[in-house]
């Protein structure tokens, strides 16, 4: 054992020194054209400085998350869901008002693509949750969710195979277009000052890029005329150097980059939800805080629906509810929803049980009784 690890150990040292200058040129390389595009992106406007704050105002916000467990039970899967909402109400860096929202669900799978199936449940719960909330009187004016608005339909990959499956993928559509049809009217930006539902997650910037490539005339946001046309000439450029790194160096704390339209991403024509092909999504990516991640925010509208001024509101406002900075921030509404949202391993173990129980009972029920 010892001879092994001496000889695993003399391997990586030899590695690391014949790998080192390659390595770190390749990177230093990378790193000066990294720069050379930031400085020519960044003059052509892709990157957009949010307006100063005003003065203080009270914020009512919105988060919602969603979470799932399993427990292998009975040949398959035991699973619970979870979707938790807390609304805040700030004045600054003061909690005004908070009040929270909780629903579970349960179940059991077999093992066909659970994953992926999971997802489902988890969207389909949390957009359950957020009509409920609609129907109250007086809603936030922003829900920041931890789930897409957009759903490629790469996800319903092999689902016709298994009637089950396929009868949760349709659940989760006609419960998510359901939302989208019955509420896109009453919600931003259809409706002046209705609540604004946008999706906060980290994602890989190739979207933003492929929109500017795809179509001139994507962002509702005003840029250089000629930044769309230099993303298609540096394409294999941006591609080598890396979009993402690209955002890390360019956005800096309170900014965002124009936004852009899905539609213009080749998408497969079928996307969901279809409840918004009328409509579109646009999203843009933002930094709230000097070192805070890189947030991918999603909302639903056309571009000839939104303004600049509306989308930097948004973003102002998730700004104004991440009260930390560093690797983990968050919107503060957010973060207290995904950490509650965790669905206990025990509340499995007890459903196991008490099916076993269950189970045990109806066995031994004689059969003329049964």
């Amino acid at each position: 054992m010892d001879e092994q690890r001496t000889t695993l150990a003399a391997e990586i040292a030899a590695e690391l020194e014949l790998s080192l200058d390659d390595v770190a040129a390749a990177l230093e390389a990378n790193l000066r054209d990294s720069r050379r595009l930031r400085d020519e992106l960044g003059a052509l406007g892709l990157v957009r400085e949010l307006p100063e704050p005003g003065a203080a105002h009270v914020l009512d916000v919105l988060g919602l998350a969603v979470d799932s467990q399993t427990l292998p039970a009975f040949g398959g899967l035991l699973y619970g869901t979870t979707v938790h909402a807390h609304r805040l109400r700030l004045d600054g860096t003061a909690i005004l008002q908070a009040s929270e929202q909780v629903q579970v669900r349960l179940g059991d799978l077999d093992f066909y693509e659970t994953t992926q199936r999971l997802r489902w449940k988890r969207m389909q719960h949390a957009y359950e949750l957020l009509e409920t909330l609609l129907e109250q009187r007086e809603g936030p004016r922003l829900a920041l969710l931890d789930v897409p608005i957009f759903v490629s339909r790469g996800e319903d990959r092999n689902r016709e195979q298994i009637e089950d499956v396929e009868e949760e993928w349709l659940a989760m559509l006609d419960t998510v277009n359901g939302f989208w049809s019955r509420r896109l009217g009453q919600l931003a930006p259809v409706r002046d000052g209705g609540m604004v539902v946008a999706s906060v997650q980290q994602q890989n910037a190739l979207s933003l890029f492929t929109a500017l490539h795809n179509n001139p005339e994507t962002s509702p946001d005003t840029t250089a005329q000629e930044l769309p046309p230099f993303v298609r000439a540096q394409w294999r450029r941006l591609r080598r150097t890396g979009m993402s790194r690209l955002l890390e160096l360019m956005l800096r704390g309170r900014t965002r980059t124009v936004a852009y339209s899905f539609e213009d991403i080749n998408l497969e024509p079928r996307w969901e939800p279809q409840a918004l092909h009328h409509s579109g999504i646009l999203g843009f990516f933002m930094r709230a805080g000097a070192r805070s991640p890189i947030w991918q925010v999603q909302v639903a509208g056309h571009r000839s629906q939104w303004t600049s001024t509306q989308l930097d509101q948004v973003a102002q406002s998730i700004v104004q509810a991440t009260l930390s900075d560093g690797a983990n921030a968050e919107p503060l509404p957010l973060w207290y929803a995904r950490r509650l949202a965790t669905f206990p391993d025990a509340a499995l173990v007890v459903l196991r049980e008490l099916v076993q129980e269950r189970l045990d009972d109806t066995a031994t029920v004689p059969a003329d009784d049964a």
